[in-house]
């Protein structure tokens, strides 16, 4: 699959019971399943119902290895546990014991979804136990990317009422904007290391696909998440600038035609809406477009209400998560404050350094091209992540999250395996 060294034989793992296996479809779960309703509970989707499988696969290998891969995963811990286990703690003990409790259900909620995404995170860290099996994993989510994004162009094309496309997440186009560009950013950092043709042609598909899916999704927000990935993967392979450059513009003057006249002319009018706001907060308050015709007004106005009259109320512990829902404040750092406090700000600002740090230093010791090439662009994804904090809570959002610390997990885990081999 690589241009590095993939053998025909599948290498001998430390593991009686190969839990990459069930990885496998949990990653295809996590590329493609949509949501459905199952017993009762809504917005179920497979991954959500293969998890507790694979942990208790995860379970048993770990019960059948032997005491020499034993020994080595005691004496080579998991990089990124700590602040995780540490930013979660938190977590609890400000909705339990300081704060305001919230709803119980939402809270615990918000509180699962977090845990779950650390939980993705170790089990992708440790799952791999051989590099064929790892390539396995990686190769699903190529294969995968093309049919998520044209699924959200179907949304689309096949209900003419419809003016944006929510795509496999109903009525919440930001997240699978973000979605989108978590899978642009495995695109673009598998692409120049694959040598089989059918990886290739899914890749290329998946760039085009996913820039015009991206455009369907008529999210702002991820759009400029977009850019921010494109410009940091551009400057990270600067050597193949002029390529990468005409490739997109190649790519971006067919998914834009693409579009319906209503997606176009949202895009359109942000410059506008963007010079009228800019105006109401600097000189003239009547040219501030009215809070119903601008998202970007709306977002204002509650971040205003939330720094002058909700923070203030507990700023150091918080409010206790879910005190209020998700959305209603729009921006990842004020919605931790709030949930959280300046300890939960300060927590999650560290553990996003140490994600960032952890990158940095795979892609700076490797010499495996295509793990190298991964870890510099899920870096570049991460920057996008965090610079959409400020217009969502990226960080509760299921499906990007979900897919990206899966994603850092497997690279983790090749790093890790890599360094036991050497």
């Amino acid at each position: 699959m690589t241009r590095t060294s993939v053998s025909g034989r599948r290498p001998q793992g430390h593991h009686r019971i190969d839990p990459s296996w069930p990885m496998l479809f949990y990653a295809a779960a996590v590329a493609v399943s949509p949501e459905f309703n199952f017993l009762g509970f809504d917005k179920v989707r497979v991954s959500d119902l293969l998890l507790p499988v694979l942990v208790l696969v995860f379970v048993g290998a770990r019960a059948t290895e032997g005491h020499g891969a034993r020994s080595r995963r005691v004496s080579d811990p998991i990089p990124l546990l700590a602040p995780m286990i540490l930013l979660l703690a938190w977590d609890a003990a400000a909705y339990f014991l300081f704060s305001e409790q919230g709803p119980l259900g939402r809270g615990g909620m918000y509180l699962l979804k977090r845990a779950e995404f650390f939980v993705v995170y170790f089990l992708g860290a440790t799952v791999v136990t051989s590099e064929w099996a790892w390539l396995r994993i990686i190769r699903v989510f190529s294969l995968a990317a093309p049919i998520l994004n044209l699924s959200v162009l179907w949304e689309l094309y096949s209900n003419p009422q419809l003016h944006r496309a929510s795509g496999v997440i109903k009525a919440q186009e930001t997240s699978t904007a973000l979605f989108i560009v978590v899978l642009l950013g495995l695109v673009f950092g598998a692409l120049p290391h694959i040598r089989g043709s059918c990886e290739r042609i899914s890749l290329s598909l998946g760039a085009l696909t996913g820039l015009a899916a991206l455009l369907a999704t008529a999210s702002r927000g991820g759009l400029i998440c977009a850019g921010v990935l494109v410009v940091l993967e551009a400057w990270r392979t600067r050597k193949n600038l002029i390529p990468i450059l005409a490739g997109l513009a190649v790519i971006a003057f067919p998914a834009w035609m693409l579009m319906p006249d209503s997606v176009q002319g949202r895009f359109e009018g942000t410059g506008m809406e963007l010079n009228q706001t800019w105006s109401g907060l600097v000189s003239n308050p009547e040219d501030m477009p009215s809070r119903g015709s601008s998202s970007m007004v709306a977002r204002l106005l509650v971040a205003r209400h939330v720094i002058t009259e909700v923070i203030p109320r507990n700023p150091i512990f918080g409010l206790g998560t879910g005190r209020i829902g998700l959305g209603a404040i729009d921006n990842m750092y004020l919605c931790e404050w709030v949930y959280h406090g300046l300890v939960g700000l300060a927590l999650l600002l560290g553990l996003l350094w140490a994600l960032g740090r952890t990158l940095k230093k795979i892609e700076a010791e490797t010499c495996d091209p295509l793990l190298k090439s991964l870890a510099g662009s899920l870096f570049s994804v991460l920057v996008a992540l965090v610079v959409s904090g400020l217009v969502a809570e990226t960080f509760y959002l299921i499906r990007p999250m979900e897919a990206y610390l899966l994603l850092v997990g497997l690279v983790v885990g090749r790093s890790r395996l890599r360094e036991s081999q050497s």
